[in-house]
């Protein structure tokens, strides 16, 4: 693992403290460069490792500097970021993974309390503090959930500055002690309006393929200016190239690993919605990734835990004892197939 040298004044500037700037962090110190890295994050906490499933050391305070403050405006031209406390800092590379932040309801009476968004460690506890203070059926048994289909909420109406009552489009009034709203996302992009960067229709950044960084995507107008993680919209490799927007945290470590690896192999049928992807740098295995493929996952993270290879060999071969699959999934047709990415 490499660290800061003194006397290499490059700059690396990470905007957002999730799982792209995370890995883009750690991986720029494991290839030994050199220079400043400099995380930005609104976040309280700094993203912890989820998958194990990845090989590499763990990235520490000591190696790059976090920041708690959020961006304003971006000046390719200049390259330089201004922050909203005032501070402008300058840069040689940039990544911009802001992510996204929960969609809020646009309805009256969305000021009072025990209304909650998911997006935060501690939003999830204080759901769970609001959720296991009632003994409502309603919140606790499972017989009772109930679904209110082709509806939405048009009010929220509350007693003592509390939600007391959900009122829907279709005129049904639902009690509630707790509305938890889960209607989507909305991109962090608002200080990017006045930028060169280009957004499409839903104010996400769109990236094209690097063919030399593979999976780290370049704003097509700003050379220095790199986007990943649920913000970008991208050309995804195994759709034909399809532009997509794929929020999920590991789609972001694969942004953030830039050279990390140079194709996937393939277990199984996407359509079939069972699956095992590999990730290859220099014919070993360095991540993988599954769907309904148990327990594949955990034998490969076993194998990088005992610090054993995983060749080219193993994950092309048709011979899956390695991964300790079932019988019942191992004798299943298997279209195993080398992708770009």
């Amino acid at each position: 693992m490499g660290a800061l040298v003194p006397g290499v004044n490059q700059t690396v500037l990470l905007l957002g403290g999730g799982a792209a700037s995370l890995i883009c962090a750690e991986t720029l110190r494991q290839e030994h460069f050199g220079g400043r890295i400099i995380m930005v994050t609104r976040d309280e906490l700094l993203t912890l490792r989820q998958n194990p499933t990845q090989q590499g050391n763990e990235c520490t305070e000591r190696q790059y500097s976090a920041e708690e403050d959020g961006a304003v405006s971006l000046d390719t031209d200049k390259k330089t970021v201004t922050f909203d406390e005032g501070l402008v800092q300058s840069y040689d590379q940039l990544l911009i993974s802001t992510g996204c932040r929960a969609k809020a309801l646009d309805v009256p009476g969305t000021k009072l309390d025990n209304i909650k968004m998911l997006e935060t460690p501690e939003d999830a506890r204080q759901i769970h503090a609001a959720c296991l203070g009632h003994t409502s059926p309603l919140l606790l048994s499972e017989k009772n959930l109930k679904f209110y289909m082709n509806d939405n909420v048009t009010e929220i109406k509350g007693v003592d500055g509390k939600v007391k009552e959900v009122v829907l489009k279709s005129g049904k009034v639902i009690p509630a002690d707790v509305l938890i709203v889960c209607i989507g996302i909305k991109a962090n992009s608002e200080f990017l309006r006045s930028s060169k960067i280009q957004l499409d229709q839903n104010n996400f950044v769109t990236v094209d393929k690097d063919l030399k960084h593979n999976r780290v995507t370049c704003a097509p107008n700003s050379p220095s200016v790199y986007c990943g993680g649920d913000l970008a919209t991208f050309p995804l490799a195994m759709a034909k190239n399809r532009m997509s927007n794929i929020g999920h945290w590991q789609m972001a470590q694969a942004h953030g690993y830039g050279e990390g690896y140079t194709d996937i192999v393939i277990k199984g049928k996407f359509e079939d919605k069972k699956f095992l992807g590999l990730y290859m740098k220099n014919d070993e295995v360095i991540a993988a990734v599954s769907l309904n493929y148990d327990p594949a996952l955990s034998a490969v993270a076993e194998r990088f835990a005992a610090g054993k290879v995983i060749t080219r060999e193993e994950a092309e071969s048709d011979d899956l004892s390695w991964l300790q699959v079932p019988r019942s999934t191992r004798s299943a047709p298997l279209n195993t197939s080398s992708l770009e990415c």
